[in-house]
C-alpha cells in the first residue's frame, strides 16, 4: 500500500473509531458525551497527529466543541451545518414542512408564535410563557395538537404543556452552535445541501464562514449542493427511488480527507 493511501486509510480508522466511541459515549453521558482523544491517539492503526473529529446536523456543532476543547484536534469536518440554536433549527423545520403542506402564511407564522413561545417557557421556566403558550396551542382556530409534527416538537409524551420544568433540562436547545468556532484555528470543512428543510443552508454557511474568519482561520472549505437535503442525498429523486447522495459530495469530501491525510 502507497503512503498516501495508508495515510488515508489511517484517517478513516480514526473517524469509524470516533463514530462508536462518541456515540457510545453519548448514550451514557450528556450532550456532549467524553470525547476520548488519547485512545484514537494511542491506536497502532491511527496516526497520533492526523486525528480529526466530524459531525452531521447536530453531531456538527458538536464536533467544534470537542476541538475547542482538545488543541491536538487535526482537522473538524462538518456536514449538514446549523447557524441556529437547535430551538430555532426546530421553528425552521416546522415553517418548511408547513410550507410544502400548502399551509397558509396566517396559520404558519401562528404555529412559529406558539411553539417559540413554548420554548421561551423551556428556556426560562417563566409559567406566564407556560400559560401563554397553553391558549395559543388549544385556540379552536388552529388547534395545533392536530399537528403531529407541532407536538412532536412539544417534546412532551403526552403532547401536553408542562406545569412546571427544570431549565437545566432544556439548556442545550438554546445553545448558540458558533460559539466555538470563533476559537478554531485547524482545518474546517463544511458541507450542506441548498435544499435542506431543516437547517436554513445558505444562512448557515455564512455565519459559520463569517465566524471562522473572525476566528483568524483561513483553513476552510465551504460547499453546497443543489438538491441536496438534511443527509446530503437528493431532495427531490424520482418517485420509488432509494435515496441518492447529492452529485459531487462523495468525490469532494474524500479529496478533502485525502488532503488532511497528506497535511
Amino acid at each position: 500500500m502507497k503512503g498516501s493511501q495508508r495515510n488515508v486509510w489511517r484517517v478513516i480508522c480514526a473517524l469509524l473509531l470516533v463514530l462508536f466511541l462518541f456515540t457510545e459515549s453519548r448514550a451514557q453521558s450528556d450532550l456532549f458525551g467524553t470525547w476520548k482523544g488519547e485512545l484514537l491517539r494511542s491506536h497502532p492503526l491511527i496516526e497520533s497527529s492526523k486525528v480529526g473529529i466530524g459531525g452531521i446536523s447536530q453531531g456538527a456543532w458538536v464536533a467544534p466543541k470537542v476541538a475547542f476543547d482538545d488543541p491536538e484536534i487535526a482537522f473538524v469536518f462538518a456536514a449538514a451545518v446549523p447557524g441556529l440554536p437547535p430551538s430555532e433549527q426546530n421553528v425552521y423545520t416546522l415553517e418548511t414542512r408547513f410550507m410544502r403542506s400548502s399551509a397558509s402564511k396566517e396559520k404558519i407564522d401562528y404555529t412559529k408564535k406558539a411553539l417559540r413561545t413554548l420554548y421561551e417557557f423551556y428556556r426560562t421556566g417563566n409559567t406566564a410563557y407556560r400559560d401563554k403558550a397553553e391558549n395559543l396551542i388549544i385556540d379552536p382556530k388552529y388547534n395545533l395538537l392536530n399537528e403531529d409534527l407541532f407536538k412532536r416538537m412539544m417534546f412532551s409524551s403526552e403532547a401536553k404543556v408542562y406545569e412546571s420544568i427544570d431549565v437545566q433540562d432544556w439548556a442545550t436547545m438554546f445553545v448558540d452552535p458558533l460559539m466555538w468556532r470563533w476559537e478554531i484555528t485547524v482545518p474546517v470543512a463544511a458541507f450542506s445541501g441548498e435544499d435542506d428543510l431543516n437547517i436554513p443552508t445558505e444562512y448557515s454557511l455564512a455565519v459559520i464562514e463569517a465566524a471562522l474568519k473572525d476566528a483568524g482561520n483561513p483553513h476552510y472549505e465551504i460547499y453546497s449542493y443543489p438538491n441536496g437535503g438534511h443527509g446530503l442525498t437528493l431532495e427531490n429523486g424520482p418517485e420509488g427511488d432509494w435515496p441518492r447522495i447529492a452529485p459531487g459530495y462523495v468525490p469532494m469530501m474524500a479529496a478533502w480527507f485525502k488532503k488532511m491525510a497528506n497535511h
